[in-house]
Protein backbone atom coordinates (compact mmCIF):
# COMPACT_ATOMS: atom_id res chain seq x y z
CA UNK A 1 0.00 0.00 0.00
CA UNK A 2 1.26 3.79 -0.59
CA UNK A 3 1.34 5.54 1.86
CA UNK A 4 1.29 9.66 1.31
CA UNK A 5 1.75 12.23 3.44
CA UNK A 6 0.62 16.49 2.74
CA UNK A 7 3.08 18.29 0.77
CA UNK A 8 3.90 20.91 3.30
CA UNK A 9 4.58 17.80 5.94
CA UNK A 10 6.94 16.52 3.61
CA UNK A 11 8.78 19.34 2.85
CA UNK A 12 9.41 20.21 6.52
CA UNK A 13 10.64 16.75 6.49
CA UNK A 14 13.60 17.61 4.59
CA UNK A 15 13.97 20.98 6.26
CA UNK A 16 12.16 23.20 3.32
CA UNK A 17 10.09 25.73 4.57
CA UNK A 18 6.82 26.57 3.42
CA UNK A 19 4.27 28.75 4.29
CA UNK A 20 0.45 28.17 3.43
CA UNK A 21 -2.84 29.84 4.72
CA UNK A 22 -5.26 27.26 5.85
CA UNK A 23 -7.43 28.39 2.75
CA UNK A 24 -4.50 28.33 0.23
CA UNK A 25 -3.61 24.35 0.98
CA UNK A 26 -4.34 21.91 -1.11
CA UNK A 27 -5.02 17.99 -0.42
CA UNK A 28 -2.05 17.72 -2.62
CA UNK A 29 -0.13 15.12 -1.91
CA UNK A 30 3.79 12.90 -2.30
CA UNK A 31 4.32 9.50 -2.02
CA UNK A 32 6.82 8.81 1.17
CA UNK A 33 10.37 7.41 -0.37
CA UNK A 34 12.58 4.84 1.33
CA UNK A 35 14.05 3.51 -2.14
CA UNK A 36 17.83 3.52 -3.04
CA UNK A 37 18.79 5.14 -6.60
CA UNK A 38 22.13 5.72 -7.82
CA UNK A 39 23.47 9.44 -8.74
CA UNK A 40 26.19 10.35 -10.92
CA UNK A 41 26.79 14.43 -11.53
CA UNK A 42 29.13 16.47 -13.49
CA UNK A 43 30.60 18.99 -11.03
CA UNK A 44 29.60 22.52 -11.93
CA UNK A 45 33.48 23.78 -12.25
CA UNK A 46 36.75 21.69 -11.36
CA UNK A 47 37.38 20.15 -7.76
CA UNK A 48 40.59 20.22 -6.02
CA UNK A 49 40.95 16.87 -4.64
CA UNK A 50 44.36 17.13 -2.64
CA UNK A 51 47.78 18.63 -2.95
CA UNK A 52 51.32 16.78 -3.25
CA UNK A 53 54.57 17.51 -3.88
CA UNK A 54 56.12 17.12 -7.07
CA UNK A 55 59.60 15.89 -7.69
CA UNK A 56 61.92 18.15 -9.61
CA UNK A 57 65.37 18.27 -10.91
CA UNK A 58 65.98 20.87 -7.84
CA UNK A 59 64.01 19.60 -5.27
CA UNK A 60 60.26 18.66 -4.45
CA UNK A 61 57.38 21.94 -5.05
CA UNK A 62 53.96 22.32 -4.90
CA UNK A 63 52.82 25.21 -7.25
CA UNK A 64 49.22 24.73 -6.26
CA UNK A 65 50.20 25.19 -2.15
CA UNK A 66 52.26 28.09 -3.62
CA UNK A 67 49.58 29.62 -4.87
CA UNK A 68 47.73 29.66 -2.52
CA UNK A 69 44.68 26.79 -3.36
CA UNK A 70 43.45 23.82 -1.01
CA UNK A 71 41.46 20.98 -1.10
CA UNK A 72 38.09 22.48 -2.02
CA UNK A 73 38.36 24.99 -3.60
CA UNK A 74 36.69 24.65 -7.10
CA UNK A 75 38.43 26.12 -10.33
CA UNK A 76 36.31 28.32 -12.85
CA UNK A 77 38.72 29.45 -15.06
CA UNK A 78 42.56 29.59 -16.33
CA UNK A 79 43.59 32.67 -18.35
CA UNK A 80 40.01 33.72 -19.05
CA UNK A 81 39.09 30.31 -20.21
CA UNK A 82 36.22 28.33 -18.56
CA UNK A 83 37.35 25.10 -17.36
CA UNK A 84 34.45 22.67 -18.73
CA UNK A 85 36.46 19.47 -17.06
CA UNK A 86 39.67 18.00 -15.30
CA UNK A 87 40.99 17.54 -18.85
CA UNK A 88 40.55 21.05 -19.81
CA UNK A 89 42.56 22.10 -16.61
CA UNK A 90 45.27 19.69 -16.97
CA UNK A 91 45.83 20.83 -20.77
CA UNK A 92 46.17 24.43 -19.47
CA UNK A 93 49.16 23.70 -17.21
CA UNK A 94 50.51 21.20 -19.58
CA UNK A 95 50.90 23.22 -22.08
CA UNK A 96 52.01 26.37 -20.24
CA UNK A 97 55.94 25.92 -20.96
CA UNK A 98 56.11 26.96 -17.14
CA UNK A 99 54.17 30.15 -17.84
CA UNK A 100 52.63 31.83 -15.31
CA UNK A 101 48.75 31.13 -15.37
CA UNK A 102 45.98 33.40 -14.06
CA UNK A 103 43.44 30.90 -12.11
CA UNK A 104 40.16 32.02 -11.13
CA UNK A 105 38.17 29.93 -8.35
CA UNK A 106 35.74 29.60 -6.16
CA UNK A 107 36.18 29.01 -2.28
CA UNK A 108 33.11 28.84 0.21
CA UNK A 109 30.82 30.73 -2.56
CA UNK A 110 33.59 33.53 -2.44
CA UNK A 111 35.05 34.08 -6.42
CA UNK A 112 38.78 34.65 -5.79
CA UNK A 113 42.09 34.57 -8.39
CA UNK A 114 45.46 33.21 -7.70
CA UNK A 115 48.66 33.22 -9.95
CA UNK A 116 50.09 29.44 -10.59
CA UNK A 117 53.00 28.80 -11.66
CA UNK A 118 53.64 25.13 -12.87
CA UNK A 119 56.68 23.14 -12.80
CA UNK A 120 58.33 20.51 -15.08
CA UNK A 121 58.70 17.19 -12.87
CA UNK A 122 61.64 14.22 -13.60
CA UNK A 123 59.47 13.12 -16.73
CA UNK A 124 59.87 16.55 -18.38
CA UNK A 125 55.86 17.26 -17.63
CA UNK A 126 54.97 20.49 -16.19
CA UNK A 127 52.30 19.81 -13.56
CA UNK A 128 50.72 22.01 -11.22
CA UNK A 129 50.88 19.41 -7.54
CA UNK A 130 47.07 19.01 -7.46
CA UNK A 131 44.78 16.31 -7.75
CA UNK A 132 41.23 17.43 -9.69
CA UNK A 133 37.89 16.14 -10.49
CA UNK A 134 34.67 17.05 -12.49
CA UNK A 135 32.53 14.04 -11.55
CA UNK A 136 30.88 12.33 -8.54
CA UNK A 137 28.54 9.44 -7.76
CA UNK A 138 27.06 7.63 -4.91
CA UNK A 139 23.98 5.60 -3.64
CA UNK A 140 20.56 7.11 -1.69
CA UNK A 141 17.44 6.96 -0.86
CA UNK A 142 14.20 8.70 -2.12
CA UNK A 143 12.67 11.12 0.49
CA UNK A 144 9.15 11.75 -1.26
CA UNK A 145 7.82 11.52 -4.60
CA UNK A 146 5.43 13.62 -6.18
CA UNK A 147 3.58 11.23 -8.98
CA UNK A 148 2.32 13.94 -10.78
CA UNK A 149 4.97 16.08 -11.36
CA UNK A 150 7.88 13.70 -11.03
CA UNK A 151 9.50 15.75 -8.43
CA UNK A 152 11.14 13.77 -5.97
CA UNK A 153 14.06 15.10 -3.04
CA UNK A 154 16.67 12.08 -1.37
CA UNK A 155 19.41 11.85 1.34
CA UNK A 156 18.31 13.95 3.11
CA UNK A 157 21.62 15.63 3.36
CA UNK A 158 23.97 17.31 0.75
CA UNK A 159 26.94 15.35 -1.44
CA UNK A 160 29.73 16.68 -0.10
CA UNK A 161 33.56 16.47 -0.48
CA UNK A 162 34.85 13.70 2.04
CA UNK A 163 37.98 15.95 3.00
CA UNK A 164 36.47 19.52 3.63
CA UNK A 165 32.83 18.91 3.84
CA UNK A 166 31.96 21.86 1.16
CA UNK A 167 29.08 20.86 -1.24
CA UNK A 168 29.89 19.00 -4.28
CA UNK A 169 29.04 22.00 -6.85
CA UNK A 170 26.14 20.30 -9.25
CA UNK A 171 26.22 21.16 -13.20
CA UNK A 172 24.44 18.26 -14.21
CA UNK A 173 23.31 14.86 -12.65
CA UNK A 174 21.24 11.29 -13.88
CA UNK A 175 19.33 9.01 -11.36
CA UNK A 176 20.09 5.30 -12.09
CA UNK A 177 18.48 2.18 -10.41
CA UNK A 178 21.07 0.39 -8.02
CA UNK A 179 21.05 -3.22 -6.72
CA UNK A 180 22.48 -3.38 -3.26
CA UNK A 181 25.23 -5.63 -1.95
CA UNK A 182 25.83 -4.25 1.44
CA UNK A 183 24.51 -1.99 4.19
CA UNK A 184 26.37 -0.03 7.09
CA UNK A 185 24.09 0.90 9.69
CA UNK A 186 24.69 4.27 10.81
CA UNK A 187 25.37 5.08 15.26
CA UNK A 188 25.83 8.42 16.98
CA UNK A 189 28.05 10.82 15.11
CA UNK A 190 28.98 8.26 12.43
CA UNK A 191 26.51 8.31 9.15
CA UNK A 192 25.26 4.34 7.50
CA UNK A 193 26.44 3.54 4.07
CA UNK A 194 24.72 2.10 0.83
CA UNK A 195 27.28 -0.64 -1.06
CA UNK A 196 25.21 -1.78 -4.53
CA UNK A 197 26.08 -1.87 -8.13
CA UNK A 198 24.40 0.87 -10.71
CA UNK A 199 22.17 -0.14 -13.52
CA UNK A 200 22.23 1.35 -17.16
CA UNK A 201 19.16 2.70 -17.01
CA UNK A 202 18.87 6.20 -16.93
CA UNK A 203 15.34 7.34 -14.90
CA UNK A 204 15.82 10.83 -13.77
CA UNK A 205 17.71 13.81 -13.77
CA UNK A 206 19.29 15.88 -10.82
CA UNK A 207 18.88 19.42 -10.33
CA UNK A 208 20.23 20.79 -7.05
CA UNK A 209 22.54 19.63 -4.64
CA UNK A 210 21.78 21.13 -1.58
CA UNK A 211 22.15 21.16 2.73
CA UNK A 212 19.43 19.39 3.22
CA UNK A 213 19.50 16.67 -0.05
CA UNK A 214 19.63 16.15 -3.85
CA UNK A 215 16.28 17.49 -5.69
CA UNK A 216 15.38 16.54 -9.07
CA UNK A 217 12.67 14.60 -11.46
CA UNK A 218 12.35 11.04 -11.92
CA UNK A 219 10.39 8.93 -14.77
CA UNK A 220 9.85 6.64 -13.05
CA UNK A 221 10.31 5.40 -9.33
CA UNK A 222 13.70 3.04 -8.50
CA UNK A 223 12.73 -0.90 -7.42
CA UNK A 224 13.51 -1.64 -3.82
CA UNK A 225 17.49 -2.74 -4.68
CA UNK A 226 16.79 -6.03 -3.24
Amino acid sequence: MKRTVSFALALMLVCVSLTLSAEAASPRTVCVGGMPFGVRFKTSGVTVAELEEIETDTGEVCPAKTAGLSAGDVILKVNGDEMTGADAVIKKIAGSGGDALTVTYKRRGEERETTLVPVRDRNGIYRAGMWIRDSAAGIGTVTYYDAKTGTFAGLGHGICDGETGELIPLSEGIVTEVSLCGIKKGIAGTPGELKGFFGDARIGELEKNTRTGVYGTLHKLPHTGA
